[in-house]
């Protein structure tokens, strides 16, 4: 995976690659630099305001019904503006699976009561 550079690590980048003398007659950002305290502001120093773990890729086993629905989704839905005769072909499809999900979340929203 590609390193991902947080604003600081980014500006000072930029600064460095174009305008060479100013980075030489002035100080950088550094992860040392007690000038910036980031945790002050929950900024982490690799990837500034993006938390510092990587997102999950996928939910926990418990929330597979959303998952599958969200990824069948992708070959049924359109959007309702979308005129397209791809769209059009998608329309009956859009319905079932709303009603499919329809169904699933009021079993859910009743068991949670």
């Amino acid at each position: 995976m590609p390193s991902i550079l947080s604003p600081l690590h980014l500006l000072r980048d930029v600064i460095t690659t174009f305008l060479p003398d100013y980075s030489q007659s002035s100080s950088l950002p550094s992860e040392n630099d007690q000038q910036f305290n980031l945790e002050e502001f929950e900024v982490d120093y690799k990837t500034g305001f993006l938390p510092p773990q990587h997102p999950l890729s996928s939910l926990p086993e418990e929330f597979d019904l959303w998952e599958s629905a969200l990824a069948s989704a992708r070959d049924c839905l359109s959007l309702g503006e979308d005129q397209s005769a791809a769209a059009a072909a998608k329309r009956e499809s859009s319905r079932r699976w709303r009603q499919a999900l329809e169904s699933v979340s009021s079993g859910i929203t009743s068991a949670m009561e």
